[in-house]
C-alpha cells in the first residue's frame, strides 16, 4: 500500500504552482520516495471520468485506463486533478461546492482502492474566487448579490462535511493567501523532505510577488544559514516582502459590480470563522503561518508520510 497525495486545484489562482514545484525538482523528490507524474497523461481522462459520474454515475472504463497509469510507480504518488469548477452560480454555496468533492473523493476511492488517499486543498477567500470569476466572464458581472450567500461556512461545511464522511483518507487545507509563506511546510510535508534541509521548491510562491534576483538572494542566505528550519525560513519570507512591498502580506481585492464594502467585510468575517473551524477539527490538517501541525488525523497520515 502506498499513499497518493491528490490535490484539488481551485480555477484562477496558481494552483498549479504546487505539481510545478513538484515537477522542477522531481529527481530530489523521487529520491526522497514521491513520484510525480506529468499532469498532462492524465488530467484529459480525469475530466472524461469526472463528467460521466456526475452525468450517470457512470463508473465506466476510464477507471481501469487511469487505475494502469499509476500501477506500476512503487513510491508514493503525487497527482493533481483538472479544475473542475462547481456552478458558477453556487461557486461559494456549500451546496454548490461540496458535490464536486464528493465525485472527486468517490471517483479517487474506486481508482485507488488498495491505496491511502491524502486530500490537499487550498481555499480562498470566496470574494475573491468570485471576483475572478466575474473577470474572466465565468460569471457575469451584473449577477445579483443574493446569489452568494454571506451566511454560511461554505468551506468548513464541504471539507469538514467529506472528512467526516471518508475517516480513512487524510485532508490537508492552507489559505492561498498564506501559500507564499508556508510553501516551506506544504512541500515538506507533500514531499517528506527531513527536517534538516531545505524543501526544493520552497521560494516559488514567492517568486510570483518579488523580483527572481530577490529570490535568489534568499535562496542563497537561506542555505548559508542555520537553523534552516520553516519557521526561520517563513520568517525570512515575511522579512523579505515587507522590505520588497512594504507590507507583510500579499493579496488584493477584486472589485464586482455592484458590491459595497460592507458585502467585503461580511466575505472577511465567514472566510476567518471558515478557517477557525477547520484549524480546530482534528479530522483536518490546516496549515497556517507559524502554526505547528496539531492534527491527530493528520499525524497519523504523517508517519505514513514520513514526515517528522
Amino acid at each position: 500500500m502506498k499513499n497518493v497525495l491528490v490535490h484539488l486545484p481551485l480555477p484562477h489562482f496558481n494552483s498549479d504552482q504546487l505539481v510545478r514545484s513538484l515537477i522542477s525538482n522531481k529527481v530530489v523528490y523521487e529520491k526522497i520516495g514521491l513520484s510525480t507524474p506529468d499532469p498532462i497523461i492524465y488530467r484529459e481522462k480525469f475530466t472524461r471520468l469526472y463528467d460521466g459520474w456526475r452525468i450517470s454515475n457512470n463508473k465506466c472504463e476510464s477507471i481501469s485506463e487511469i487505475r494502469n497509469i499509476f500501477e506500476n510507480i512503487s513510491t508514493d504518488i503525487f497527482i493533481s486533478l483538472p479544475k473542475i469548477p462547481s456552478r458558477p452560480e453556487h461557486i461559494v454555496d456549500a451546496c454548490g461546492l461540496l458535490p464536486n468533492l464528493e465525485i472527486s473523493i468517490d471517483m479517487l476511492k474506486n481508482i485507488f482502492n488498495k491505496h491511502r488517499i491524502n486530500i490537499l486543498i487550498g481555499i480562498v477567500n470566496p470574494s475573491s474566487l468570485i471576483g475572478a470569476l466575474v473577470q474572466t466572464k465565468v460569471i457575469s458581472d451584473d449577477a445579483p448579490t443574493s446569489t452568494f450567500a454571506t451566511s454560511q461556512n461554505y468551506w468548513y461545511d464541504s471539507i469538514g462535511g467529506c472528512a467526516d464522511e471518508n475517516p480513512d483518507i487524510s485532508f490537508i487545507a492552507w489559505r492561498h493567501e498564506d501559500a507564499h509563506i508556508i510553501w516551506p511546510t506544504i512541500l515538506r510535508l507533500v514531499g517528506s523532505v527531513p527536517n534538516k534541509i531545505p524543501a526544493p521548491g520552497c521560494l516559488d510562491m514567492l517568486a510570483n510577488y518579488i523580483d527572481r534576483n530577490r529570490v535568489k538572494s534568499l535562496e542563497v542566505a537561506i542555505k548559508s544559514s542555520w537553523p534552516q528550519s520553516d519557521a526561520f525560513i517563513q520568517k525570512m519570507i515575511k522579512e523579505c516582502i515587507s522590505f520588497d512591498t512594504g507590507c507583510n502580506s500579499v493579496g488584493r481585492k477584486i472589485k464586482v459590480n455592484g458590491w459595497t464594502s460592507q458585502i467585503f467585510d461580511k466575505f472577511e468575517e465567514v472566510y476567518a470563522e471558515d478557517c477557525r473551524l477547520l484549524a480546530g477539527d482534528d479530522s483536518i490538517a490546516f496549515i497556517q503561518p507559524e502554526t505547528e501541525i496539531k492534527c491527530q488525523h493528520a499525524q497519523i497520515h504523517r508517519s505514513t508520510l514520513k514526515y517528522s
